[in-house]
């Protein structure tokens, strides 16, 4: 908890990475009490990545059309490509193209329910910070870091080299509840505003909104876009994840976001 509330403030703490911890099993297989398992997942955590210092500066202008970048489809990349490289994609179809305005999303998540989840954090432009919902137990991933690329660049806001992102991981200990996943992701989100003030969250992923309930000036509202108590401003769309297993998810994403090119 000491080392989390650190590099919220950019202090980097710096530990050995462990190797992940399979719910409710050792790692020679056996059975962990529930007791043991919270206590187990707070020290498997991965390193934390700093991100204050390493914000790139990024390319403002006005766009129109829909950009190529969401056109294509990511694919697998090539061996040894990095994140800020090229990689092979393929035209995502015509019939694909069309823009939609139904781009709110739902939340499975509900207030008395346990939760365990890895969010990813960027901070591409000095406006604009990402946070997605990615899959627990892993760690960097091209095709994802390739897409949000596309996105960053329909926007005009990616920088000259996308760093890796931050990782916020719940539970630090054994405290499952999502209030208390709320109220520290209220604390990392507001210590990101405090080192350097952003005008808007791109927040991605079903159960996002649930999360980021204690940040939101209005919190029973639904809309796609929201306004922070910090008096930036939410925007909710399809996580990374959801977007390459569905690619007819993007014309929804750039349907929210092609505001940003104004």
């Amino acid at each position: 908890m000491r080392d989390w509330y650190l590099s919220t403030m950019g202090i980097v703490p710096y530990r050995l990475r462990g190797k992940p911890i399979a719910k409710g099993l050792s790692e020679t297989g056996q059975q962990i009490p529930s007791s043991d398992l919270g206590r187990m997942q707070g020290e498997a955590q991965a390193k934390v990545v700093p991100g204050t210092d390493q914000l790139a500066r990024a390319a403002y202008g006005k766009a129109g059309g829909i950009p190529k970048s969401l056109r294509q489809l990511v694919t697998e990349p090539t061996s040894g490509t990095e994140a800020s490289g090229a990689s092979v994609s393929t035209p995502l179809p015509e019939s694909l193209l069309p823009l939609v305005a139904d781009t709110t999303t739902g939340s499975s998540v509900t207030s008395d329910q346990t939760v365990t989840f890895r969010l990813a954090c960027w901070r591409p432009s000095t406006d604009l910070l990402v946070i997605d919902v990615w899959p627990e137990g892993e760690d960097s991933d091209n095709r994802r870091s390739q897409l949000l690329g596309n996105m960053l660049k329909a926007v005009k806001r990616k920088p000259i080299t996308l760093m890796q992102p931050e990782f916020f991981d719940w539970p630090f200990s054994n405290d499952l509840s999502l209030s208390g996943a709320q109220e520290s992701l209220a604390m990392f989100v507001q210590g990101r505003y405090d080192q350097q003030p952003f005008e808007w969250l791109l927040a991605m992923g079903e159960d996002i909104r649930a999360y980021l309930k204690l940040v939101l000036k209005n919190p029973e509202q639904g809309d796609a876009r929201m306004p922070l108590d910090c008096g930036a401003e939410v925007i909710f769309t399809h996580s990374l994840s959801e977007m390459i297993a569905t690619p007819s998810c993007k014309k929804d994403v750039w349907a929210t976001i092609r505001f940003l090119c104004l």
